[in-house]
């Protein structure tokens, strides 16, 4: 290998490592977001009907046409299902968000795909249910239907507190998600008016710093990480330009799944449990590869008794 092809070499590899730097921010600061909107859509599910306004559902997924029109009767069951799950797995949700385990759990996330993958469905799939309450609610109203609050044992304090202690890990993991993707554009117009290259690795190149910038203007106006609508799409230096519809193609924001079938199917683990654990990523593991109907309290009952 010349000199020259050593040069090459180090230039992609470089870009790769900045890339892989990336996504485990972008995983970590998505969690973080994730829990954010869990936590307010729990204090909003413990306030009276009267006091959530219609305004509260900007934040939210919107409902759909179909879930609009069901029958009350049908709505007040969903909201009954939705409460029932969302108030088992509050625990959990507020301990994921301890500014205590956020290291452990940063340190998981970015070293354990499998694992990370599995507290990214659980975390979106408990705020698509909790906000989906929170908009059955606000439609109940709209008919003259009462609803009760949900009656947290935790005070609802302890859970604005820890808002504020995530919105801030927030905007933190935001920071740094700008900082590398200004980096890792940087390197990829460097690749992409580099003549040595060959024109397949140039356009990749060239593709990937468009649509990051794409991503950076998204971060830019506020909008949140979960929605970034390319960051996906920067994958690894292609042999030939990615067709140009994929260029265009702008993210849809993801519709709430049917309260009816909120409930997340069970998860059959393949992962192998991880050789080191404290008390909290021991009991996070056996979480997140056990069926929806156990508990955040089972987990915790278990654990005791297995000291």
């Amino acid at each position: 290998m010349t000199a020259k092809e050593v040069n090459i070499s180090n230039e992609l590899k470089a870009l790769e490592q900045k890339k892989s730097a990336l996504e485990k921010i972008m995983k970590i600061g998505r969690a973080v977001e994730q829990l954010r909107y869990s936590l307010e859509a729990a204090v909003l599910l413990g306030k009276p009907t009267a006091a959530i306004s219609s305004q509260a559902l900007h934040i939210f997924e919107a409902l759909s046409e179909k879930i609009r029109i069901q029958p009350t009767k049908k709505i007040q069951e969903s909201v009954k299902k939705l409460d029932a799950l969302i108030a088992n797995h509050l625990n959990a949700i507020l301990e994921l968000a301890q500014p205590e385990n956020h290291a452990e759990l940063q340190e998981q996330i970015a070293s354990d795909d499998a694992l990370a993958s599995h507290i990214d469905k659980l975390i979106q799939d408990y705020r698509k249910n909790s906000q989906t309450s929170v908009a059955l609610r606000v439609v109940l109203r709209e008919r003259g239907v009462p609803t009760s609050p949900i009656k947290w044992s935790i005070n609802t304090e302890s859970i604005r507190a820890q808002i504020t202690q995530l919105s801030q890990r927030e905007s933190h993991y935001r920071k740094k998600v700008k900082s590398e993707i200004i980096l890792l554009q940087h390197d990829a117009l460097s690749i992409a008016n580099n003549g040595n290259l060959p024109q397949p690795t140039r356009n990749s190149a060239a593709y990937m710093h468009k649509m990051l910038q794409k991503d950076l203007d998204h971060l830019n106006a506020g909008k949140d990480l979960a929605s970034m609508p390319f960051f996906v799409e920067v994958v690894e230096l292609q042999e030939s330009k990615p067709e140009e519809s994929r260029q265009d193609n702008e993210a849809k924001p993801q519709q709430p799944p049917p309260p009816a079938s909120a409930t997340v199917p069970p998860i059959q683990s393949t992962q192998t449990e991880p050789q080191k654990k404290s008390g909290f990523m021991h009991k996070l593991w056996r979480w997140t590869t056990t069926p929806p109907s156990v508990t955040w309290q089972d987990i915790e009952e278990q654990s005791k008794k297995d000291l």
